[in-house]
């Protein structure tokens, strides 16, 4: 009896006897549950500020004092009025007054142009532009170092050299040459030349009939 009435009433009270909680109420998670999940958590906030690190802004691009990135043609190698690269549309194609396609067929061909022009560029330069910088780099690094530690050089003791020897000649010219040239120069100078006019044969005839002589 006593067995048959705790049962009762404990489901009067609706209480779970095995259990030991009410229906339809949350069971509250144990502690290590809730240290589990809270470890959990922390390890995903600590996976997105990683991701969030990682995606942080890109360094602006440092550019140097003498680059501009506006004017890239500071020494003017590529003038309008002296440039052999002349690649604009207008440089290339032109219809006279005879003949022209259609405006339509025009404008298209000149976008073409253009983007085909602009992106083929982009695309080259970016395989080989940097490539071809190392090559040119190396190649004008070597005629620097030549001109500057071998051609140079060499110059300046080719011209001390012949400055030696620019000196010997104009002794020698001075004390075997001067004397003859000195000696041929007094000789010529003393002929005397004189320039007469010689009057025709058929002159001398008339003036000499006209005097009586024939």
């Amino acid at each position: 009896m006593s067995s048959g009435n705790n049962q009762g009433f404990n489901s009067l009270d609706g209480i779970d006897a095995n259990k030991g909680t009410a229906p339809g109420r949350p069971t509250e998670p144990p502690a290590s549950s809730q240290a589990e999940k809270a470890g959990k958590g922390g390890s995903k906030g600590g996976k997105g500020g990683e991701q969030k690190a990682a995606k942080a802004p890109k360094e602006p691009l440092i550019v140097p004092d003498d680059l501009s990135l506006n004017h890239r043609d500071p020494q003017a190698i590529h003038r309008e009025d002296e440039a052999e690269l002349k690649v604009s549309f207008a440089d290339i194609f032109a219809e006279p007054e005879g003949i022209r396609s259609e405006d339509d067929i025009w404008v298209y061909s000149y976008r073409t142009y253009n983007g085909s022009k602009y992106w083929c560029y982009r695309i080259v330069t970016l395989i080989c532009a940097v490539p071809a910088a190392c090559i040119w780099g190396i190649t004008f690094a070597c005629l620097a170092f030549s001109h500057i530690w071998c051609l140079v050089p060499f110059v300046k003791a080719f011209l001390l050299q012949m400055k030696c020897f620019g000196r010997l000649f104009s002794v020698w010219i001075h004390t075997c040459c001067d004397p003859v040239y000195k000696s041929t120069a007094l000789m010529f100078s003393r002929i005397r030349v004189n320039f007469a006019r010689a009057e025709s044969t058929e002159h001398n005839f008339y003036t000499k009939y006209d005097q009586g002589m024939y």
